[in-house]
């Protein structure tokens, strides 16, 4: 059964996550790996995920790697998942690594 740290790589290469999104792809790989590691010292799992789950979900969505944070949400309506406008977070991701640039 593949891991959150092996389906997270899979995703993020699929994605092309950008150099921009570095931060918080490092955070979402560190929580796939906490993830996988209480998982396998047969932590409480429900516990586990109750815990770090919604960060890892917040993370993810926020590099573009959800359907929510595609802007494309599901077709009975999730959590936000019209809330995300794909055009604008691209127009903020543009900006963000156009002063990156600039203040290099």
């Amino acid at each position: 059964m593949p891991t959150n740290l092996t389906r997270l790589r899979a995703s993020a290469r699929a994605a092309r996550v950008p150099a921009s999104d570095t931060a918080a792809l490092q955070l979402a790989t560190r929580l796939a790996q906490l993830l996988d590691d209480y998982a396998t010292k047969g932590e409480d799992e429900v516990q586990v995920y109750k815990l770090l789950g919604p960060l890892y979900l917040r993370t993810l969505t926020s590099m573009g790697l959800t359907r929510d944070g595609r802007g494309v949400g599901d077709t009975e309506g999730s959590a936000g998942g019209a809330s995300h406008d794909v055009a604008r977070r691209d127009q903020l991701r543009e900006r963000r690594e156009r002063r990156a640039g600039a203040g290099a």
